[in-house]
């Protein structure tokens, strides 16, 4: 009966296996499916360093960043620019350009490069600010301005930063006025004049001290004008001193320097120890904890030597 059976069957079976070569042919033959590249997206960022403001005649530096967050690679162009009161260059410039960015007076070009699909370049310009002319600096840009790309996303194509420029405030002070001898038991006065050859500054604070024995008795000012300072006579253990806070100089009505303060200190002196230096100096400094940015950091102390008869 097995025979009969598969000499039945056998039809089918040869059906089969010649429909199963067939399939299998068929998977081996067939072509890959092309599959479609995105097209590119170009982009274009910038940032400065410092993100604050400068003072006048300080540096900042401007980063483009080009990329193509596309999937095709194309050629690029890049137009900027850097405008207001300030001088610049470029500082680095981007890696594998056949043709360097240039730059002829305030514009910028990049011209004609490859920005494959995914890669960036980078290209950082450096702006000195003017020292005399408060205001801004602004550096702007836009990639593929002729629309060459046929970019999908242009609204990606275009920026720009700003970075203001102040005038900084720079503090002097000096002691104009104070004993040359003194002796024990004398009343004596230091006059310090405190001014600002910059722009506006608050919280000012000062310190005044002396390497001498005297006890301050008095803080007054010139004709009344304290410009908000707020002074006190600190007596630590075995020597006092003389503190102010809270000052304003620097109206901007007047010219730099003409808004200044006097202020009149006044001092019983005590008797030296046996043996101790008969010649001594008071110190005054102005901004003591360094808390507020200056053009000049240099000019913000004097001494006064005074000598013991």
């Amino acid at each position: 009966m097995m025979p009969h059976l598969i000499s039945r069957l056998s039809p089918w079976i040869n059906s089969a296996a010649i429909i199963a070569g067939l399939f299998a042919s068929s998977l081996g033959s067939a072509a890959p499916v092309a599959l479609a590249s995105t097209p590119a997206d170009l982009t274009l960022s910038i940032i400065q360093s410092p993100s604050g403001p400068i003072g006048l005649g300080e540096t900042v530096e401007f980063t483009y960043t080009m990329r193509n967050i596309g999937g095709t690679d194309v050629n690029a162009e890049m137009l900027g620019g850097i405008t207001g009161a300030a001088s610049s260059s470029i500082k680095t410039q981007p890696d594998g350009l056949q043709t360097p960015c240039t730059q002829a007076r305030i514009q910028l070009q990049c011209t004609d490069f490859i920005l494959a699909a995914g890669a960036t370049k980078t290209l950082v310009v450096q702006a000195r600010a003017s020292t005399t002319l408060p205001g801004a600096i602004t550096a702007s840009g836009t990639i593929d301005l002729a629309d060459n790309v046929g970019d999908p996303n242009p609204g990606n194509n275009s920026d720009s930063a700003s970075i203001s420029v102040l005038r900084l405030p720079d503090l002097t002070v000096s002691i104009v006025d104070g004993p040359d001898l003194v002796q024990a038991g004398a009343h004596v006065q230091f006059k310090v004049n405190l001014q600002n050859l910059g722009g506006n500054a608050s919280n000012i604070g000062l310190d005044f001290r002396s390497d001498g024995p005297l006890d301050y008795e008095s803080v007054d000012f010139d004709h009344d004008v304290s410009r908000g300072f707020v002074c006190d006579i600190r007596e630590p253990v075995g020597r006092n001193f003389v503190t102010c806070r809270n000052g304003s100089l620097g109206d901007p009505n007047l010219a730099p320097g003409s808004d200044t303060v006097t202020l009149v200190i006044g001092a019983r002196v005590r008797a030296r120890l046996p043996f101790s230096s008969k010649d001594r100096v008071a110190r005054v400094i102005v901004d003591p904890d360094n808390t507020i940015r200056e053009s000049n950091e240099n000019n913000n102390s004097a001494n006064f030597a005074y000598h013991y008869d």
